[in-house]
């Protein structure tokens, strides 16, 4: 039950609406409702510090006064970032927007765009999240051998932009020797652990 406040419009056969030309990727297109935002939940994780790239385009029906649309991010329900975008598309066509936002907390991702004054039509909607660049710190420096010993023990703290860390229990791979050696984030705060095991070793100690 209940009325759908969007309106749907197929424009493939090139109605009075929208004259100049369809928008790429399929022939429907989503009118914004002035009192009715749209959300919509990725189900993604996102963390603080990261970047949200949202491509989209919006048009103007012909004869209709074009407006703005605010572009938001929520973290957990919660709106996180937003930005007010103006719709540059010429009477009865489309025009691209992008949108980049930076999450300010941790946790579930989803979208909405919010119709912000006049005339506004929504589609090709995009999202890319940006993956923070990890990087090592405190990592083991000329660890001693004991003499006869085969293995070492080395660690460090993996961390990104945020700060963020990985889940306490994931593999960490370090190349030693030409050999990949897995290790283990042994907290919640990026600390790492890699036993590396060689029978060479006990030469060199």
């Amino acid at each position: 039950g209940g009325t759908n406040p969007y309106q749907i419009l197929d424009i493939s056969g090139g109605p009075s609406h929208f004259p100049a030309g369809i928008a790429p990727e399929g022939n429907n297109v989503l009118n914004l409702p002035t009192a009715s935002p749209l959300t919509q939940d990725l189900g993604y994780a996102v963390s603080t510090g990261q970047d949200v790239t949202i491509d989209f385009h919006l048009g103007d029906s012909a004869s209709q006064t074009p407006g703005s649309v605010t572009v938001a991010i929520l973290v957990d329900g919660i709106v996180d970032a937003s930005e007010l975008v103006s719709n540059t598309a010429a009477d009865g066509d489309f025009a691209a927007h992008q949108s980049v936002l930076t999450a300010t907390s941790s946790g579930n991702l989803s979208i909405r765009f919010t119709n912000s004054g006049g005339n506004n039509w929504l589609d090709n909607v995009n999202v890319t999240p940006a993956f923070p660049t990890p990087t090592f710190s405190g990592l083991t420096a000329a660890p001693g051998i004991s003499y006869g010993a085969t293995s070492v023990a080395l660690g460090g703290t993996l961390s990104a932009t945020g700060p963020t860390y990985p889940a306490n229990g994931e593999t960490v791979t370090a190349t030693i020797g030409g050999n990949a050696v897995n290790g283990t984030v042994t907290n919640g705060v990026g600390s790492f652990s890699i036993t590396y095991n060689d029978a060479s070793l006990a030469a060199l100690s």
